[in-house]
C-alpha cells in the first residue's frame, strides 16, 4: 500500500502518499484529499547504507514527531511496506494557516552490535534524541 486515505474528527479528510524507489522510501507527502493540490507536508529522505535488517518502522516515528493524528496509523503498521534501508536524513516541508511555508531537516545516526541496530540518534536543529534497542536472546 503506497496511499492512505483517512479522516480526522468527521471533518479534515487526508490523503498520504509514499515513494518508494529501489527499496526506499524517498518521499511521503500528505494533502487534502478533496483539494489534492493543497499539501499540508512533505518529507524528502536521504539515505546512506544502513540496512532495516530488523524491518524497523522509522516513518512512523518520523511522522508521529510532526504529525498528531497520522503518525498513528505508521506505528501501528497500517502505512503498508518499510523501506529496506534507514534514512540518513530527511527534509520537510510544511505548510502552515498562518505561518506559511517552513523547512527543516533532520539527520539519523545509527550505532550497531552484532549487526544489530543498538542505538538510533537523531539530530533536529539544537535537538538530539537518542533511542536504545535492546534484544533477549
Amino acid at each position: 500500500m503506497n496511499q492512505v486515505k483517512y479522516v480526522i474528527d468527521k471533518e479534515y479528510h487526508s490523503m498520504i502518499d509514499l515513494s518508494f524507489i529501489g527499496g526506499k522510501l524517498t518521499h511521503y507527502k500528505w494533502t487534502d484529499d478533496e483539494n489534492p493540490s493543497r499539501e499540508y507536508s512533505t518529507i524528502n529522505f536521504t539515505y546512506g547504507q544502513q540496512l532495516n535488517n530488523l524491518n524497523l518502522d522509522i516513518l512512523g516515528l518520523i511522522i508521529d514527531d510532526f504529525e498528531d493524528e497520522s503518525g498513528k496509523a505508521f506505528i501501528l503498521g497500517i502505512g503498508g511496506k518499510r523501506s529496506s534501508y534507514l534514512p540518513e536524513k530527511y527534509k520537510v516541508t510544511r505548510m502552515e494557516e498562518d505561518d506559511g511555508k517552513f523547512e527543516y531537516e533532520v539527520s539519523f545516526k545509527y550505532e550497531t552490535k552484532d549487526n544489530y541496530i543498538s542505538k538510533i540518534i537523531i539530530n533536529e536543529n539544537d535537538d538530539k534524541y537518542e533511542y536504545e534497542i535492546f534484544y533477549e536472546d
